[in-house]
């Protein structure tokens, strides 16, 4: 081989090695995106390159709502650091997880945890336990964000909110969500959404299910408001305090100004 032909072969390996990262980067980077067009197949995170451990943790979340918290009317003072709301004593699920005494609910910034200081408020978020740090000898459960207003936020009746499904660009199937929210956190509704898919579908069980891709787009019906999605496979390490910070941003949007399209692809 000769010397031209070492270097041609470098320039090749090199190639293919930059398109491999940049691969990966576009899947590690927040998978919320606002404003975006629909996203390339190819750019979408795979279940099969997923840990096992992350896709059942997961699997747990987006199930049988065994971790998700509603609580209404609810306010507090507390902080345990600056970008976060501590509700102490809070009335857990009616008793079914009453180990838990407080609920810590932790934001993107201190200017959001500011927002809702000493307000009246709803919250409808995953928790977890697991490095879930509260007061000493607490129990404290987390989540990130699902946090909205409860002041003139209620519907007079429940806003039912259009789901079309894809799979592999063929519509399968529909239904709805609803929310008795004008303003809804995009948590709330994801939970709801991915829940039906995860019973109807087992996303995230590598063994039954032939779904790779996928993800959750929310269309607004004005041109003046943002549409995003969210990659279904986007699972950042394995455990919940890492991968549901896609929620700390409290993201919330208007709930009679979207609907929801869901893609996936074997």
């Amino acid at each position: 081989m000769t010397r031209r032909d070492i270097i041609k072969n470098s320039k090749v390996m090199l190639n293919v090695l930059l398109l491999i990262l940049n691969l990966i980067a576009i899947c590690s980077v927040n998978n919320a995106y606002a404003n975006e067009e629909d996203p390339k197949i190819e750019s979408l995170c795979k279940k099969s390159s997923v840990d096992p451990i992350a896709l059942h943790n997961i699997n747990d979340d987006y199930i049988n709502n065994r971790f998700t918290t509603v609580k209404s009317i609810v306010s507090t003072t507390e902080k345990f650091l600056d970008f976060d709301l501590l509700f102490k004593s809070i009335n857990w699920l009616d008793g079914i997880s009453a180990e838990f005494k407080d609920l810590k609910v932790e934001f993107s910034s201190s200017a959001i945890s500011k927002e809702f200081l000493g307000k009246t408020v709803d919250i409808y978020g995953v928790y977890y336990k697991a490095h879930c740090h509260g007061e000493h000898q607490v129990d404290t459960a987390c989540t990130y964000g699902g946090v909205t207003p409860h002041e003139n936020n209620k519907l007079s009746e429940p806003k039912n909110i259009g789901v079309a499904v894809y799979k592999d660009n063929v519509n399968v199937n529909t239904f709805i969500v609803t929310t008795d929210k004008k303003k809804v956190t995009a948590q709330e509704l994801d939970i709801k959404v991915r829940t039906k898919l995860n019973n109807a579908y087992k996303l995230y069980d590598r063994m039954t299910s032939d779904v790779q891709k996928g993800y959750i787009k929310f269309h607004s019906h004005s041109e003046h408001k943002e549409s995003f999605y969210y990659d279904l496979f986007y699972i950042k390490r394995n455990l919940p305090d890492q991968y549901l910070q896609i929620y700390n941003d409290n993201k919330t949007i208007d709930s009679s100004d979207y609907h929801i399209d869901v893609y996936l692809f074997t």
